[in-house]
């Protein structure tokens, strides 16, 4: 599937394509994944509106998940490791983390539609 934001995705449980993003000054390669619960779904129209408004904004957006994981912890360039950008078949954004502190628990950076910090466990 080609999707007009992110370009050739592949179905692995998702539609998912590779990216390149920079928080706190560096480059990480992360995974973008459009949930999806079989290759025949189409993207819905909240996760559209959800690439689309990441996409056109994304440097803010990178910038505003920077000042909420610093929020959540003031070490957060050192301790977290973004992994996977999630859309959510409802239109929610979020960057997936692993957390240095916590092998078992990550967290997940917020912007859509609401901007907070939470345990993935809670998110997902």
């Amino acid at each position: 599937m080609t999707n007009r934001y992110f370009g050739s995705m592949e179905y692995a449980t998702g539609w998912k394509t590779a990216r390149s993003i920079v928080l706190f000054g560096r480059t990480y390669d992360i995974t973008v994944k459009i949930q999806a619960y079989s290759p025949e779904d189409a993207i819905t129209v909240g996760q559209d509106r959800a690439c689309r408004e990441y996409t056109e904004n994304e440097r803010e957006n990178l910038e505003c998940m920077e000042q909420l994981m610093l929020g959540y912890s003031a070490d957060a360039a050192e301790r977290f490791t973004p992994r996977r950008l999630l859309f959510d078949t409802d239109g929610g954004c979020a960057l997936l983390c692993n957390d240095m502190e916590d092998a078992d628990e990550g967290i997940a950076v917020c912007i859509l539609p609401d901007k907070c910090v939470m345990d993935q466990s809670d998110y997902l």
